[in-house]
């Protein structure tokens, strides 16, 4: 006669260490929805000039600030063939804050050296994008050359 209690002691270890492991891969799964997705995503080019608008700064009258009131300059988004840039002119000096290449480019060159225009360079496999920034009337505007590899 075979004994049962092993076998229910063996039973007994398989089926507890299964609803171990169910709960434990359950509770991870829950934990991981939280952890494992960004936090913060991309902004689009739309986004960051809504941000940018968002943030003038007042004058303590509600009304906008003008350019020399304003510490960090005037501020504006650019989009290109070869991708987005964000640039500030203060004091007529253009700067760069950010750049980013569009699906498909790479940077290949970034200037900002105080009195030339602030410039990168987008390229893909075709096409070389070449941005410059400058000031105008304390406001950033940019000029852009698309140079085609055929």
């Amino acid at each position: 006669m075979v004994k049962r209690g092993p076998l229910l002691a063996t039973l007994g270890w398989v089926t507890a260490a299964s609803l171990t492991t169910a709960t434990a891969t359950w509770a991870i799964t829950l934990l991981g929805q939280g952890l494992s997705e960004p936090v913060v995503s991309p902004m689009s080019p739309d986004q960051i000039s809504q941000a940018l608008i968002s943030a003038t700064p007042t004058n303590g009258a509600g009304a906008p600030a003008s350019p020399a009131e304003s510490p960090a300059g005037v501020s504006r988004a650019f989009d290109t063939p070869g991708g987005s840039i964000v640039a500030t002119c203060k004091d007529g000096v253009p700067s760069l804050v950010a750049w980013s290449p569009a699906q498909g480019y790479a940077i290949d060159d970034v200037e900002h050296e105080p009195g030339h225009p602030a410039t990168v360079k987008f390229e893909s496999e075709n096409n070389k994008v070449t941005a410059k920034v400058t000031c105008v009337r304390g406001t950033p505007s940019i000029t852009t050359d698309v140079e085609r590899d055929d």
